[in-house]
């Protein structure tokens, strides 16, 4: 393969700049799939909801068409059964499950993976119900606006676990529970995960585990129980019900199809270097073991800084790891005049910006109207991180003709092994990226 050298790779950059599962099926599960949709289900009332929620909806969001998705989902709420949902990421699940639970006006608890998420679901519950606002229970004193007599409770594990630790936790014999990004909330080992990995986790459970321990003890009867995921697997729908916190459960696979159109590349860049990968690579390499942690250095960022500025860029995602690494990405860009902010800041106070800077975690589940590019700075650790990641492109229907997913690897042993083989579990084809040799 012919190797450009990072030099020229950016001198020619400058001129571009110039010139322009299968599911599993049991007797414990109801199972439905999205492409079996009845003629009458063509609007939300139809589905259950209220005329005033249908109302709101379209005057507040102006939607009045449910999707595939939606379509299935909201009947099995308004139901009472339980509900284990997967679908891709970007089909309004979390819009259809809060809309649902605002129609029903029964206490009920939302568990989401970060503050952006449960800001954002809040702002949604905000427009529905302006005179019932939820009460958000999330890190940071400024959230901490008192709507206790608010039916919907909406906040991140952690921070509702401390207030059970402090003597603080209201138990409001919630009649529906939802944990949002399920598989992230609950974190179970791998099927092939060492002993001590497992035995590790069963001694540290995670804070979801711990809340919904403590709702279940506490209540009589069970409430409704409602997963959510786009990556929803078969340990973890079996580990809920060996739990039993979901009994005779609805089980969605909305088998949406993927966003068309996404382009997928992969740039490794090493002191002198930056190339496309190499997608013939040397079958016999096991790539099990190979490391993901990949500290940003001066070569990556300088790498992204031309990517932010060649790209016609709409409105764009960095995502960076979790390792401290954050600020030192947003000063690099304050210095080349890029227009980013943490993604949090848009979020919570409303503010624009062409790029928004978040980790896997900040990022995961939040929707943004506008996303045209997603950057991920070093490997992703997972395929589900990368699909999360990747997923923030051609929500609910958006187009995705010139939508790119940029990976940015530093140059390392088998890297590209490791690339290569995530990809190809995701079925998902590598594409060239254009400036590059």
């Amino acid at each position: 393969m012919i190797v450009t050298t990072r030099l020229l790779w950016l001198s020619h950059c400058s001129r571009v700049l110039g010139a322009t599962r299968k599911s599993a099926q049991g007797p414990a599960f109801s199972v439905i799939r999205a492409r079996l949709l009845t003629t009458d289900s063509s609007n939300f009332e139809s589905l259950g909801l209220s005329k005033a929620t249908a109302q709101r909806l379209t005057t507040a969001f102006n939607i009045s068409e449910p999707t595939a998705m939606q379509r299935q989902l909201i009947p099995a709420i308004v139901s009472g059964k339980d509900v284990l949902l997967k679908d891709i990421t970007g089909t309004g699940k979390s819009f259809a499950i809060a809309t649902a639970l605002v129609d029903i006006r029964e206490p009920a608890l939302y568990v989401v993976p970060n503050r952006e998420l449960a800001l954002q679901i809040s702002g949604w519950v905000e427009k529905l119900t302006p005179d019932s606002p939820a009460q958000l229970v999330i890190a940071g004193e400024e959230h901490h606006t008192d709507h206790s007599n608010s039916p919907l409770t909406i906040g991140t594990a952690s921070t509702m676990w401390s207030l059970v630790q402090n003597g603080q936790w209201e138990n409001k014999r919630w009649k529906a529970v939802v944990v949002d990004e399920a598989d992230q909330a609950f974190r179970l080992p791998g099927r092939y995960a060492h002993w001590k990995k497992r035995w590790n986790r069963k001694a540290h459970p995670k804070p979801a585990e711990l809340v919904l321990e403590t709702i279940m003890t506490a209540q009589a009867s069970k409430p409704q129980v409602i997963m959510s995921s786009a990556t929803m697997n078969r340990p973890l729908r079996h580990w809920l019900m060996e739990k039993q916190w979901i009994k005779d459960a609805v089980y969605i696979n909305g088998l949406s199809p993927a966003s068309a159109g996404v382009q997928h590349h992969c740039l490794i860049v090493s002191s002198d270097q930056v190339r496309n990968i190499q997608t013939q690579i040397d079958d016999e390499v096991v790539v099990g073991d190979v490391a993901t942690d990949q500290d940003i250095d001066e070569s990556m960022m300088e790498c992204l800084e031309t990517l932010c500025s060649i790209e016609p860029v709409k409105q764009g995602i960095i995502f960076v790891p979790n390792d401290g690494s954050f600020s030192q990405v947003m000063s690099k860009l304050h210095e080349c005049d890029i227009d980013a902010i943490p993604l949090y800041e848009s979020i919570a106070h409303g503010t624009q910006a062409q790029f928004y800077v978040a980790t896997a975690m900040t990022g995961r589940g939040i929707d943004l109207p506008n996303i045209s590019h997603v950057f991920i700075v070093g490997l992703s650790k997972t395929i589900d991180d990368y699909m999360h990641m990747a997923g923030r492109l051609g929500r609910l229907g958006q187009a995705t003709d010139t939508a790119k997913v940029i990976t940015i690897a530093r140059d390392s042993k088998y890297v590209e092994a490791k690339v290569n083989s995530m990809f190809k579990l995701m079925n998902t084809s590598i594409s060239m990226y254009a400036h590059v040799q």
